[in-house]
């Protein structure tokens, strides 16, 4: 597994080079992901990367030998507070990581909406809504409210990596 931008050619053969490949199938970024939203685009035009960045140009955990993109990385409990740990190391060279705080903030404040969309017209749409209205936190089995800091307070300095101490619900939530 790589870390590989599919629109920088020398990140592509570095990848097979480390491994040893010459017949690279880390061709093209997969379909799936090719077809999403741009990786920074926001309804708001917050101070992150371009909204218009390609998912090319932003570093994705590859398998090298495969050339797919997993939508999910699970890492060993075992190891998991292993100095180290791939988890540990990992997780700075994930492409939205260094924005974690600014993108968080920025879901928080996406106007609520239906999750998926179907059919061509007025009369053929369907809508599916999430059951969540909240954010900033999580509810639990007995529908009871608990705010991020309650859940998640104390892992700052883990997930955001950038020294701002704990997150707080932006005051125009």
């Amino acid at each position: 597994m790589e870390f590989v931008k599919f629109g920088d050619v020398e990140s592509v053969h570095a990848a097979n080079a480390k491994h040893g490949i010459s017949d690279s199938r880390i061709s093209q970024i997969g379909p799936d992901i090719g077809a999403s939203l741009p990786p920074f685009w926001t309804y708001s035009h917050e101070l992150l990367p371009s909204r218009n960045t390609s998912w090319t140009n932003v570093s994705l955990l590859t398998n090298a030998w495969t050339g797919v993109t997993p939508a999910v990385i699970q890492h060993d409990m075992r190891h998991y507070a292993t100095s180290g740990s791939l988890r540990e190391t990992w997780w700075s060279n994930i492409w939205y990581q260094k924005y974690a705080r600014k993108m968080f903030d920025v879901h928080i404040q996406i106007p609520i909406g239906a999750v998926a969309v179907s059919g061509y017209d007025a009369a053929s749409r369907r809508q599916w809504w999430g059951i969540e209205d909240w954010k900033g936190g999580a509810r639990n089995e007995t529908k009871f409210w608990w705010r991020y800091e309650d859940v998640c307070g104390g892992t700052e300095t883990e997930v955001f990596r950038d020294s701002k101490g704990p997150w707080y619900l932006p005051s125009n939530h």
